[in-house]
């Protein structure tokens, strides 16, 4: 399994872990100003997120255009733009 794949997979167990806190009653302890709560349900991100694809890719700038070069983004962005009307940018 790729980095990428790996920190797709993780975002969706957290994801599942946060529902299932809100969802069974998280408990909260009376608000304090000093003291955090809720710090498991932050999440670091740095990346890009294709909203066609609905991937997210950690990485550089490179690692977001070279996604958009793969045959799985192109369609994508051709199942997509049979159900909107959304314009697609070319940039070269």
């Amino acid at each position: 399994m790729s980095e990428v794949e790996n920190t797709a997979e993780e975002c969706v167990k957290k994801k599942k872990k946060m529902d299932t806190a809100i969802s069974t009653g998280y408990s909260l302890p009376p608000f304090d100003p000093t003291s955090p709560v809720g710090m498991e349900f932050l999440t670091p991100k740095t990346g890009f997120f294709c909203k066609v694809c609905n991937r997210f890719f950690n990485g550089t700038k490179e690692a977001e255009i070279n996604h958009c070069k793969t045959l799985k983004h192109y369609e994508s962005l051709q199942v997509g733009n049979m159900h909107t009307h959304i314009p697609v940018v070319v940039s070269w």
